[in-house]
């Protein structure tokens, strides 16, 4: 148990808000002179992929087939549109808080320090539960995806 020791991660001076060199403490079993601090190493193409990435798993290229034919080419553009305005904007105020505390944690992290620990823990747990979820529902879509050509290989008695 001596490696386990509290990291102080470190903020920045902003002359309106004070110093805020001492945010919070977090348990780590890291060595804090090697990690914990923020790196700012993404490139251009680095963004570009993860926006790519972004994309795809919002089905706009997979899934969008069938939304096209059921509703057709205007209210698909106005949908996505609609959809991608509000999420553009709270993703503009996540970015701003990251850039200003880079804290690990991400969302929960901002949620307990701006509102309530419950609502970050609740937070938290919300996001265990979709990834959770998320991951069943693909294989489930995985599995359907390709029954169709289980016939084929299957021995009939």
């Amino acid at each position: 148990m001596e490696d386990f020791k509290t990291t102080v991660i470190t903020g920045h001076i902003v002359p309106e808000l004070g110093d805020t060199t001492q945010i919070r403490s977090y348990p780590t079993l890291q060595n804090e002179n090697t990690h914990g601090h923020l790196q700012r190493k993404l490139q251009s193409r680095h963004i570009q992929l993860i926006a790519i990435g972004g994309t795809i798993g919002t089905s706009l290229f997979l899934g969008i087939g069938s939304a096209l034919t059921k509703a057709g080419p205007l209210s698909l553009l106005l949908g996505f549109s609609i959809t991608g305005f509000a999420i553009w904007g709270v993703m503009q105020c996540f970015g701003e808080m990251a850039t200003w505390l880079p804290v690990p944690g991400a969302v929960p992290q901002f949620c307990a320090r701006y509102v309530d620990d419950a609502l970050g823990f609740a937070v938290g747990w919300n996001n265990w539960y979709f990834c959770a979820i998320v991951l069943c529902l693909r294989l489930l879509n995985d599995i359907n995806r390709y029954t169709p050509f289980l016939d084929v290989y299957c021995v009939k008695s």
